[in-house]
């Protein structure tokens, strides 16, 4: 899943890279045995450039606000949490280091509790992650239905 825009940035280089290197390979066909190699290569390459293209969908999608599952949001099931708190984070467009100055924390905190999908973090910081991330989805609920009116 892509965190931040330096995950974004990385992922748009490394499906330029993929595709250069799937480019690459079809011209690679001189030997039988090398023919066979590089279209496995190229199949996992491809299929690599399709996983980055969905997470780079659904990053944008959530970074604009466009056509997000409500359930995207919010809990279904505890074991989903850390990923709710990372798209939630993503879609009231704060970075990792806005929810941390409101916080009180280092940056660096946040990237490593994302990282870690939030298995190094107590239930209390959990807590207080998910009480900012509600009051910033307050805020854009009230503008959009002042936008609305």
């Amino acid at each position: 899943m892509i965190l931040n825009l330096r995950d974004l940035s990385i992922a748009e280089a490394r499906i330029c890279m993929l595709q250069a290197r799937c480019d690459f390979l079809d011209k690679r066909v001189a030997d039988p045995h090398q023919a066979i190699y590089a279209k496995v290569e190229r199949e996992k390459r491809i299929a690599r450039i399709a996983e980055l293209k969905a997470q780079l969908k659904l990053y944008h999608q959530l970074s604009f606000r466009r056509s997000v599952p409500i359930d995207w949001l919010y809990l279904t099931s505890i074991q989903k949490l850390p990923e709710q708190l990372i798209k939630r984070r993503i879609f009231v467009q704060l970075t990792q280091a806005e929810l941390a100055k409101e916080l009180g924390i280092p940056r660096q905190t946040i990237a490593r509790y994302e990282r870690s999908r939030y298995s190094c973090t107590s239930l209390k910081r959990i807590i207080q992650i998910d009480t900012v991330l509600r009051i910033f989805e307050a805020k854009i609920i009230k503008e959009e239905k002042i936008k609305k009116t």
